[in-house]
């Protein structure tokens, strides 16, 4: 037993985790297009408002949030600055943006940030759309007040 004393305790950790409603190792992020599980991660993940669901949490940061009890979208919205600053290497800049991204989830409403161009003459502006699952569906510029699509 001595032998594989660790990698059972190691296991029941694991075992109790999940009995508490915890996904132990659960993270949704970009390979996920990829992994064969997705049908069965990705809904879960959306069922439970999953905090890997804001866009570019690492998979060490999720942890973390995991262990100070922040779990869904909605803790990462409603958790104090100061608490998601304890994070190592996480900033302020970083923080905003995930309690921004929270809410979107949260009120499914897009967040359209007016960007101020340069007031310069014949500027041109590249507009590159995707789709969440990383299709390219059109490429273009911006010219003078007109569109000119190149891809779509």
């Amino acid at each position: 037993f001595e032998t594989y004393k660790q990698t059972f305790e190691e296991a029941l950790k694991k075992v109790e985790h999940l009995t508490e409603g915890s996904e132990f190792g659960m993270h949704i992020d970009a390979v996920c297009k990829e992994c064969p599980w997705k049908n069965v991660c990705v809904p879960l993940a959306e069922k439970t408002h999953d905090a890997s669901l804001i866009y570019g949490l690492s998979r060490p940061v999720h942890r973390a949030l995991n262990e100070i009890g922040i779990k869904s979208y909605e803790d990462v919205a409603q958790a104090s600055e100061s608490d998601l600053l304890e994070i190592n290497g996480i900033g302020e800049t970083t923080v905003k943006k995930w309690k921004e991204q929270a809410n979107v989830l949260i009120t499914q409403k897009d967040k359209i940030i007016k960007l101020e161009l340069p007031d310069v003459e014949n500027h041109i502006c590249l507009d590159i759309e995707t789709s969440e699952d990383g299709l390219t569906y059109l490429i273009g510029l911006w010219k003078d007040n007109k569109f000119i699509h190149f891809y779509g």
